[in-house]
């Protein structure tokens, strides 16, 4: 398999793995989120994972399926997409729960199998970095307009709206935005394409949206690059938040007096930064 190949592969690989993102963030705020009705959402994102996951083994082990069928996993997934979320099959037999926090731990065991079994096909680089983590219903709970969220990147990003240097060397280039729009682009129009690194509202975005910008940059111009928060890094972060010196944006707080400042530099010290 080509080296474009493998990185459009991953693009079902990290999509199943958003799918989890959010069936994780569900489970750890469902209670905030059941006004709204959360049936369609999950059974929405199940059916996005496992159309993912049937896409991921199929296209790392074609016209394979019965050979590979010996896995339990594998015959796990293709049964969910099979019988019930690619077709409605009237014999599908539905499996009971006890929590979205056991469908979602389901889904992050299957998920983590399947990388291990198609990792032949798939970039050595390419980890799994699952965080509880959903877009659209972060900015509900936290209630972030689009006004707010402007608000929110210039704060995040006070140089952020410095214009980029004029020139003779200055080019404007169209954006790659989506990897199924490479069909349209000529193999020798590439090279005019480029592809925007972009952050999020908070790093659990941050780290899903850079992975989407690696996966666009390696299928347009080839390469391997990637981006990993290591756990240790992102529990800091969960351990800042926790402590009031992050916000849920991931903004500092920013001491107004040195008695403040004594105060955050004592919780740094209690919990060991």
């Amino acid at each position: 398999m080509s080296n474009e190949a493998k990185w459009q592969l991953t693009q079902c690989l990290i999509d199943a793995k958003k799918a989890v993102d959010s069936m994780l963030y569900i489970a750890e705020n469902g209670e905030q989120l059941s006004n709204i009705g959360l049936r369609d959402k999950t059974r929405e994102l199940r059916r996005t994972f496992y159309i993912n996951c049937g896409n991921l083994l199929d296209k790392s082990f074609p016209k394979k399926k019965k050979e590979i069928l010996s896995d339990d996993v594998v015959k796990q997934v293709y049964y969910e997409r099979d019988k019930h979320y690619a077709h409605k099959d009237s014999n599908y037999q539905r499996k009971d729960y006890n929590s979205l926090s056991e469908i979602a731990g389901e889904m992050q065991m299957q998920l983590s199998h399947l990388r291990e079994f198609c990792k032949s096909e798939l970039p050595e680089v390419v980890t799994l970095d699952f965080v509880p983590f959903d877009a659209q219903l972060f900015r509900l709970l936290n209630k972030v307009t689009k006004d707010i969220e402007k608000k929110i990147w210039d704060e995040q990003h006070p140089f952020g709206n410095v214009p980029a240097p004029s020139g003779p060397a200055t080019k404007v280039l169209p954006l790659l935005n989506d990897i199924d729009d490479l069909h349209s682009i000529p193999d020798n129009k590439r090279k005019e394409y480029a592809v925007l690194l972009q952050t999020g509202i908070c790093m659990e975005e941050t780290i899903q949206k850079l992975q989407d910008g690696c996966i666009r940059a390696n299928v347009l111009l080839g390469g391997d690059l990637w981006f990993s928060l290591p756990r240790e890094g992102f529990e800091k972060i969960k351990k800042l938040r926790e402590i009031g010196l992050l916000n849920q944006f991931d903004i500092p707080y920013s001491p107004q007096t040195p008695e403040e400042l004594a105060r955050c530099m004592k919780k740094l010290k209690d919990v060991g930064f």
